[in-house]
């Protein structure tokens, strides 16, 4: 999956607990009774909280010495300045709303604290959270002949259904959709076909799939409201009808729209029903050694990731936990279900 790592997350997640309850053992006699009065709290909290704070704690410990000191000075400054600590939670409740554009501008700022900042500053004047809208990006020839496609939900929903019409949608799939959002539609019926396409297609399987293929191409060629992309997208296909390099021409697009629009309609549903950190915590604590040792050597954006992933492995019964389940398998096992997909679908290109 593609998320970066909130920052209210480092700060709440490995510093509570972590600093009240053993950050000053060792001390002095100076500081032993601000450890007494810490410790009478910590009797007194609920046994979850104490887990919490314990787990806290060992995550803490997992983390670089000048990374605990970053976190230890975090700690100080936002206890002393309340304005600071709003300032920094309120940044942490609209980080789930970035777009993946954004989250991705934010990487590549790694290192430039000026940047960084005109980044957070500028993000917390602007109190509008913004318009959900899909960006498909396309590489190689394909990124040459075509500009980045924009789609609003509603579009890329039009989109979906004009591949498999409402009244084609198999009973399970209305029981999914029911209740749910138009963007949290638009990712079930995502999901749903790419999920459809098997391994080794049938002659039938083949048949109905290139039927959905040129409801696509239709589509992306007539009914956007981009006539600039339309055109360019026409003139390829334009270009190859009549001849069996159609199909090497439109499948690519469409499957990369359809690729590109689950990561992102993924992603802000995550960033709309976010992972807590207790439950993050929870699930580090029930963690073996060895598990925990064969992830030290990736990213912290990478452990974070792999914690939401066990979180999200046993949903409550809410049918959107449940679609966020899939869109987390998905996004664990993209690489491999995209390179099977592939070649299902040169096999099936190659019938056209």
């Amino acid at each position: 999956m593609n998320r970066y790592a909130k920052p209210a997350f480092h700060v709440a997640a490995l510093m509570l607990g972590a600093l009240t309850a053993v950050g000053t053992i060792g001390l002095k006699s100076e500081s032993m009774q601000r450890l007494s009065s810490q410790y009478v709290r910590f009797s007194q909290l609920a046994d979850a909280d104490k887990r919490q704070i314990i787990a806290s704690q060992n995550l803490l410990l997992t983390q670089s010495t000048p990374r605990q000191q970053q976190y230890r000075e975090i700690h100080a400054a936002v206890s002393s300045d309340a304005g600071l600590a709003r300032t920094l939670q309120r940044f942490g409740e609209i980080w789930g709303a970035l777009s993946q554009q954004e989250l991705e501008e934010w990487a590549r700022l790694d290192g430039d604290r000026e940047a960084k900042l005109e980044f957070i500053i500028t993000r917390l004047q602007d109190p509008a959270p913004p318009e959900i809208s899909l960006e498909v990006q396309f590489s190689g020839t394909y990124g040459r002949m075509l500009p980045s496609l924009h789609l609003t939900s509603e579009e890329y929903w039009d989109f979906l259904c004009r591949i498999l019409p409402p009244d084609q949608h198999p009973p399970n799939l209305l029981t999914e959709l029911n209740g749910l959002s138009l963007e949290q539609k638009a990712l079930s019926l995502s999901l749903w076909i790419v999920e459809y396409l098997p391994a080794e297609p049938s002659e039938d399987d083949s048949r109905n799939i290139i039927q959905h293929i040129r409801r696509a191409e239709e589509f992306l060629e007539t009914s956007l409201k981009n006539q600039d992309w339309m055109a360019s997208f026409a003139k390829g296909l334009q270009s190859t009808r009549g001849t069996r390099r159609t199909a090497g021409w439109s499948v690519p697009v469409i499957y990369t729209v359809i690729i590109q629009s689950i990561t992102m309609l993924g992603e802000q549903m995550s960033g709309q029903f976010p992972i807590g950190e207790e439950q993050m915590l929870e699930q580090f604590s029930q963690m073996s050694s060895s598990e925990r040792t064969r992830l030290m050597p990736g990213t912290p954006l990478e452990f974070r990731q792999h914690l939401e992933y066990l979180a999200r492995r046993n949903p409550p019964g809410e049918p959107e936990h449940a679609l966020l389940k899939r869109y987390t398998e998905f996004a664990q096992n993209k690489q491999q279900i995209t390179r099977r997909q592939w070649f299902s679908l040169v096999s099936i290109m190659r019938k056209m």
